[in-house]
This record gives C-alpha cells, structure tokens and sequence, in this order.
C-alpha cells in the first residue's frame, strides 16, 4: 500500500467519522439534553400539567439555542 493510499484512507475515514458526529450523534446528544431541561424547568416551575404548546415551545427554543 502506498503512501498516497494510506493518505487516502485516512481522510476518508476522518471524513466519515465527522460526518457521522455531526449528522447523527450531535442532534441526538442535544435533543435528549434539551427534553432533560425542558422536564426540569416544568418541574421546578410547578408546570406539572404544563400546556403542549408550551413545553413544544420550550423544548423549540432549546434545540435553537443549541444550533438545531
């Protein structure tokens, strides 16, 4: 195997690599961290029977704030 070859490889597999983190495991990681946050701020708040609209809206702005 050439040294062009190994090259090659390498930036295809970093390539795949950060793909991968950016498309699938970094949306997953802030849309579980921002469901977290939005059941904390409705459980703290006494929101218990917080309205759908209201908790979708929380949870909205939180992905936002994240990028997503």
């Amino acid at each position: 195997m050439t040294k062009f070859q190994k090259l090659f490889l390498l930036l295809l597999l970093s390539f795949l690599l950060g793909s991968f983190y950016w498309f699938q495991y970094r949306p997953y990681q802030i849309k579980k961290k921002c469901f977290e946050i939005t059941m904390k701020i409705a459980n703290e708040s006494s929101m218990l029977n917080l309205l759908e609209p209201e908790s979708d809206r929380l949870y909205k702005m939180c992905l936002h704030g994240f990028g997503l």
